[in-house]
């Protein structure tokens, strides 16, 4: 478990990570590449959502920024039509998370861990990246469903 010291500062703000990283530069962040699909995730994602790992769930990947990615951003849920109330997360489309999931749904975050991603972790991987990358998984409530949201840090960051 990484000492408080080692967690970026971004990390101990609770609410919108969008919010907070617009507030802190004085930039508008916004969504610069995105998928979304339905299908397997990781067995410990599918596991702390409460559902068996070949449970088809929804799952959305963005990196957020101004010019250049700052962000690296998933979020898993069960699809809408499962759960009704999830659905205006599942029409996004290239709005950021944030704004959606706390004013409009009025999400709860119940669970926060920061950590430092191994470096196996395929987004190191993919970024070609030499430094080590955090992220924070949040767990949150919307009307009795469950929300897991990853947020990693990426190099180009000018904020930490």
């Amino acid at each position: 478990m990484p000492t408080d010291e080692q967690v970026p500062t971004l990390f101990k703000y609770s609410g919108s990570m969008t919010e907070q990283l617009e507030q802190k530069s004085g930039r508008c962040i916004k969504v610069l590449q995105r998928r979304e699909f339905v299908g397997r995730t990781f067995r410990f994602i599918a596991n702390i959502l409460g559902q068996p790992y070949n449970q088809r769930l929804w799952q959305r990947e963005v990196f957020l920024g101004d010019t250049r990615p700052w962000l690296f951003g998933r979020t898993v849920a069960l699809p809408a039509a499962r759960r009704p109330a999830l659905s205006p997360l599942q029409k996004l489309g290239d709005q950021p998370l944030g704004p959606v999931l706390f004013d409009r749904l009025g999400a709860l975050r119940v669970h926060a861990q920061s950590l430092s991603l191994p470096p196996e972790h395929p987004l190191i991987s993919s970024l070609e990246c030499s430094e080590p990358l955090w992220s924070r998984l949040s767990l949150f409530a919307v009307d009795w469903h469950w929300i897991l949201v990853q947020e990693t840090i990426l190099p180009e960051c000018p904020l930490k």
